[in-house]
């Protein structure tokens, strides 16, 4: 062992012996918690989902057909590990073993090969088993045999492995290159739509081919999938070297951070570490006079074009998230013993997520009105004109964005798929999500008192944690739960979008109600003397 090797294990060494680390014995028993959970209710539970699928519609979905859109989905998958990679990639070391060990001599790449090796792996790990919970129900279904899930299983390790090293390539490049990276997995993932025969020419869609493929191809398509994997994998110790410190430091800081305010339950200063900064200067005024709609128009287009991150966020996941919603169409007002539910109703949750993280930075301004209330006599606006300037920019970036991804869909899924009144449908429950984005927005930033007191039900239960966890994520659970109904419920269309518009007017008035300002009130009138 050389000296390097030698200085790093007794650093390491001191680290893992301080007071309050984890265990052997928290590990084993973290192992035997996943063991428990995964046996007696996950692998039941699959089995169950099993047994509920339609034969039919299992072949569909594992069927020719739907390769293009796998190799996509897979793309996307990319696209998410890229850039959560800028937000924290593996190469993580705590902040102590960051600010210990980057400062010393020892290699970077002597550093952090192994906690990015340990990082890769675990995600690769999680990746493989989420997908095989999946692959067994179809399984079970009679969709395909053993040797093909054991097949499937595998690929899904080494995609894990893909997605890991993805990540750590978000948070290796410069805001430049992956700008440049980004375009090229969304080329190969358009080219896999596209073109019948795109999907060969990445490794998305070789990944795509083992779940679709027919079995001349399986072993082709996973030799080609490990070799991209193990490229990967070998190239990355070399580029650990070249890793900036600052950043590895940055996000530990960052990290140990959001962790602390979590733990204390100030989950909005966790989430606020994590917000893309404004980048750009620009030499015009954001703030004018005229119209409302027009002036706010305006200063959010200039926080827009500061923030090109943030910005470019929303154009991927609010199209993405309303082409969820409007492959799912078909399936509104399925009964509950049709197996197009096992895979809507996660479609649907899936994709008012998207579109309620990808409203974030379109809502920015929201974030900011409540501070205006108090500037707004200032300006001669009322209340309500302050509200008015920052609503165009939300509403038309959602609208224009969510009606590119539906019409996507039905552009693609050609004349006997997904028709033009799933635009609508995605039309519908974008506003539904936007609501709830305001009513979210329009909190205070601080958990109610009341909300720390104990909540102690029969049986010693104390529910004070459960309070604060809906409190805060109040906006997230009202968009969910109205996609959810919307998808579930057997209602004919006209009475579910009645439904679906009352629960936006609720969303928005309960939500100005939090603000406390009277939205009729008159504006101030401004003396000039």
């Amino acid at each position: 062992m050389n000296a390097e090797s030698q200085r790093l294990k007794v650093a390491r060494s001191v680290y893992l012996g301080r007071e309050g680390a984890p265990t052997a014995g928290d590990r084993w028993f973290s192992l035997y918690l996943i063991a428990f959970v995964t046996g007696f209710y996950i692998v039941p539970l699959a089995y169950v989902i099993g047994d509920f699928l339609d034969e039919g519609f299992a072949f569909g979905i594992t069927s020719g057909g739907s390769l293009p859109f796998a190799t996509a989905g897979l793309a996307l998958l990319g696209l998410g590990a890229l850039w959560g990679g800028r937000l924290q990639g593996p190469a993580f070391l705590t902040p102590f073993l960051a600010h210990t060990l980057l400062a010393t001599g020892i290699s970077r790449r002597r550093v952090l090969v192994r906690p990015t090796i340990s990082a890769v792996t675990g995600a690769a790990l999680v990746v493989c088993a989420v997908a095989a919970v999946g692959l067994f129900a179809l399984t079970h279904a009679g969709v395909w045999g053993w040797e093909r899930f054991w097949l499937l299983v595998l690929a899904a390790l080494l995609g894990g492995l893909h997605l890991g090293l993805l990540a750590f390539l978000g948070q290796r490049l410069g805001t430049g290159w992956l700008v440049v990276v980004s375009a090229v997995i969304l080329f190969f993932g358009a080219l896999g739509l596209l073109v019948p025969a795109g999907f060969a020419a990445s490794p998305f869609g070789w990944a795509a081919a083992l779940w679709t493929g027919e079995s001349s191809w399986l072993a082709a398509a996973l030799a080609l999938t490990a070799a991209a994997g193990l490229v990967l994998l070998v190239a990355e110790p070399s580029a650990l070297g070249r890793l900036p410190a600052a950043r590895v430091l940055r996000q530990s800081r960052r990290f140990s951070d959001a962790r602390l305010f979590s733990s204390t339950g100030n989950i909005n200063d966790a989430v606020e570490l994590f917000r893309a900064r404004p980048s750009h200067r620009l030499h015009r005024r954001a703030v004018t006079t005229g119209p409302a709609l027009l002036s706010g128009l305006r200063q959010d287009l200039v926080g827009a074009v500061r923030s090109p991150v943030s910005t470019l966020s929303a154009v991927v996941l609010v199209p993405s998230g309303a082409a969820l919603l409007a492959a799912i169409s078909p399936a509104i007002s399925a009964s509950f013993a049709d197996s197009r539910l096992l895979v809507s109703v996660p479609g649907g949750l899936l994709g008012a997520l998207l579109l309620f993280f990808g409203t974030g930075s379109l809502t920015e301004g929201w974030r900011q009105m409540k501070n205006e209330f108090d500037a707004a006599a200032l300006f001669g606006w009322s209340a309500s004109a302050a509200f008015a300037r920052r609503l165009l920019w939300p509403v038309l970036g959602t609208a224009v964005l969510s009606v590119l991804g539906a019409v996507a869909v039905v552009v693609l899924s050609g004349p006997e798929g997904v028709g033009w009144k799933s635009v609508g449908w995605s039309l519908s429950l974008a506003a539904v999500v936007l609501a709830a984005r305001f009513f979210q927005s329009m909190r205070n930033r601080d958990v109610p008192v009341e909300f720390l007191a104990p909540t102690v039900i029969p049986g010693g239960m104390d529910l004070s944690a459960v309070k604060i966890l809906v409190w805060l994520g109040d906006g997230i659970i009202l968009a969910m739960t109205g996609v959810l109904a919307a998808v579930v419920l057997p209602w004919e269309l006209a009475p579910l979008m009645a439904v679906l518009g009352a629960l936006v007017m609720i969303a928005l008035v309960w939500g100005w109600a939090r603000t406390g300002q009277r939205f009729f009130a008159r504006s101030p009138r401004i003396r000039h003397g």
